[in-house]
């Protein structure tokens, strides 16, 4: 992870949840990067209590400008933070700094706050009720989409041990994404794990038939070889004690990458700004709720004039 001046690790806790592997992840992301853990519950905001004469002035109910909780609810966060952070404390000595804070809000938009000055932030997915698991996918979703740090979902069945040392990193279009290629890299030497470049196409409309035939489809091949090689000296010799492994192949995406995840320690994907403001793609919506490792979705600069620019894109992310 590139600290710059970042120094904690962002967990986000939520009601009914063991938060066991999303805290094993932040000790060791925090051990790895020498940084504190900060455990985050936001409390759901609600109507301020009626005043002694009944009257609720208009002012009192205005958006964003009071945020009130409960008793009960602000007791249960204590509760719930206190458990982490004993847990934190269990799994990592002394040797990690622990915070807490229960800030009181709509869930994603006081994430995001909670994030700006943090070096990566973590939020684990769960099963839950159909009505449940749209509104827990809607923070993951809407946190890897806004928050200004790289946001980390962590499977609710996923095992730190043992370890696959092998870290996936998706590239679409390979030229403009040699910013996430070196992420990719740095935390494959930190874990001392093989890195797989993995980059899929899945093509339709009037570029199909382009690649319609086998010599077509070799060709395209070895254009993505081709870039990932140019990608990889970019770099430089920075990360010249990193495997590089690649898969290129023709088809869905999400379903390659999916596959991937099963024998992965992470999976690293890029996130596009857009018009109307930061977002990811179907392929990261599906990644952060069926990938088997946990999913790193973080910004990706921009790249302009780029001198590896292909003919071609292939975006999928």
């Amino acid at each position: 992870m590139n600290t710059s001046d970042a120094r904690e690790i962002v967990v986000a806790l939520d009601d009914g949840v063991d938060a066991f592997r999303s805290l094993s992840f932040a000790v060791a992301e925090a051990a790895r990067s020498r940084c504190a853990i900060r455990l985050v519950h936001v409390v759901k905001a609600s109507l301020p209590p009626p005043p002694s004469d009944g009257l609720i002035e208009l002012s009192d109910l205005s958006v964003g400008t009071h945020h009130f909780a409960n008793v009960a609810d602000m007791t249960a966060a204590d509760v719930l933070l206190e458990d982490a952070a004993d847990e934190v404390r269990r799994i990592a000595g002394t040797a990690i700094d622990v915070t807490t804070a229960a800030p009181v809000g709509t869930t994603v938009h006081t994430l995001v706050d909670e994030c700006q000055t943090a070096l990566l932030a973590i939020v684990q997915h769960h099963h839950r009720s159909v009505l449940g698991t749209v509104f827990s996918r809607s923070i993951r979703v809407g946190l890897s989409s806004r928050a200004p740090c790289p946001v980390v979902t962590i499977p609710e069945d996923w095992k730190a041990a043992p370890a696959h040392q092998r870290v996936l990193v998706a590239l679409d279009d390979v030229s403009s994404s040699i910013d996430l290629l070196e992420v990719g890299l740095e935390a494959a030497r930190a874990r001392g794990a093989v890195l797989k470049v993995v980059h899929a196409w899945n093509i339709t409309g009037p570029y199909e038939e382009m690649i319609a035939s086998p010599t077509q489809a070799e060709e395209w091949m070895q254009s993505a070889h081709h870039d990932i090689d140019r990608a990889l000296a970019a770099v430089g010799d920075r990360y010249r004690s990193v495997t590089v492994e690649r898969l290129i192949t023709p088809g869905s995406p999400a379903d390659a990458l999916r596959r991937e995840s099963a024998t992965a320690d992470l999976l690293i994907l890029g996130r596009q700004g857009h018009k109307l403001g930061p977002t990811i793609g179907s392929v990261a919506r599906t990644l952060i709720k069926h990938a088997s490792c946990p999913v790193e979705v973080r910004a990706r600069k921009t790249l302009t004039n780029d001198p590896l620019a292909s003919p071609l894109s292939r975006s999928f992310v």
